[in-house]
């Protein structure tokens, strides 16, 4: 599996009325029971999590308008981050 690479925009909140940051996050092809690991490449406002590793649904589409949660583990720890994907 090729990683493939996607652009964020990042919220504080479900609703995607608090805006973060952008960058670019790329899939690690790890997936667990519905949930693919994605790490982030670059990160506007935060340098510091530009490495980290992540998980999203992995239904999850990059039509940039579907907020999705992040999380620690494979779908049972939220992080309290919100994102929109876009291809890049």
């Amino acid at each position: 599996m090729n990683p493939e690479i996607y652009n964020f925009t990042s919220y504080s909140d479900d609703e995607g009325t608090t805006e973060w940051g952008t960058g670019t996050v790329e899939t690690t092809g790890v997936t667990s029971n519905g949930y693919t690991q994605v790490q982030v490449k670059t990160n506007s406002t935060d340098q510091t999590f530009v490495g980290q590793k992540f998980y999203i649904s992995s239904d999850a589409e990059a039509d940039g308008t579907t907020l999705y949660p992040l999380y620690s583990d494979a779908g049972t720890t939220a992080v309290g981050i919100y994102v929109k994907i876009s291809d890049e």
